[in-house]
């Protein structure tokens, strides 16, 4: 297997180069803050394995090699020996559908970041022209979250496994349409892998630290950080109206379990198992 690396976001022409190349190769490239899409996107069309891997992986994979110097040249030898060596899976093909669903996702949770942030900034404004200013922004950036929320129902309809997931999802008490579709694009895996590691992909997973007879304070690192944001609400709500997940809470909560790790883990576990076995729901 020949591996095709990739270090800059992908040019104009790069679809022809790839239906040129005829002999057997898998392209790895690294998340570069959404400019590797358009790699992905002209890869899958024609059939060529891809595999989209986190910088800090490689980095750390340096160096457990001892290689501290970085330029290209170095780090394209380094991304194929990273890939010949660890094998990293495959990143799946989406379809425009997918595409088009996860960009106005982003899009919605951009407004309403920008929504919070506006509120909690509104009660400093005293003079009656700002605060009519500001009350304006805020109805025009809820008019716009309302409006591509009904788009993004609407496209979801289109895609029917989706639409199943996020039927099953919204099932559980305490999740809305919102929390639903962020967790079946964010989170693909949710259902299919084991609950360790899907706690540990979002990142509700405290690690050990331990060494010898010290025993350090277990802390969770990495994961899908805007995720685990919007699950953490999600359980709030959950917690007060879901009595099945409120009483695990106060059960975990009395072992001395961390209230956002209760909170989030035992929502996401609901939802992994309303996804793996749909015969919860009518049970």
């Amino acid at each position: 297997m020949h591996w095709l690396i990739f270090l800059v976001p992908s040019v104009p022409g790069e679809s022809n180069h790839l239906r040129k190349l005829e002999v057997p190769l898998q392209i790895i490239c690294e998340a570069t803050g959404g400019y590797e899409q358009a790699l992905l996107q002209s890869a899958h069309p024609h059939g060529v394995p891809i595999c989209c891997v986190q910088p800090l992986r490689v980095r750390q994979f340096a160096l457990s090699k001892g290689l501290l110097a970085k330029n290209d040249r170095l780090d394209a030898r380094l991304l194929a020996d990273f890939g010949q060596s660890i094998q990293p899976r495959l990143t799946p093909p989406t379809s425009a559908l997918q595409k088009q669903i996860g960009e106005l996702l982003t899009f919605s949770q951009l407004l309403i970041e920008q929504r919070t942030a506006v509120v909690n900034e509104l009660e400093h404004f005293h003079s009656a022209q700002a605060r009519c200013l500001v009350q304006k922004a805020l109805k025009s950036l809820q008019t716009q979250i309302e409006r591509i929320s009904q788009k993004l129902k609407a496209l979801t309809a289109q895609d029917a496994p989706t639409a199943q997931r996020i039927q099953r999802l919204c099932s559980i008490k305490g999740v809305g349409f919102q929390t639903a579709l962020s967790v079946s694009c964010l989170l693909p895996e949710i259902g299919s892998i084991s609950t360790k590691q899907l706690a540990a992909l979002v990142g509700v997973a405290p690690f050990v630290r331990d060494s010898g007879p010290r025993c350090a304070k277990r802390s969770i690192r990495g994961g899908r950080a805007k995720l685990r944001s919007q699950l953490y609400m999600a359980a709030l709500s959950a917690c007060r109206f879901n009595p099945i997940l409120r009483d695990v809470y106060h059960r975990l909560i009395q072992r001395g379990k961390p209230k956002k790790v209760a909170l989030i883990r035992k929502l996401l576990i609901a939802m992994h198992y309303i996804l793996k076995k749909p015969s919860l729901l009518s049970s």
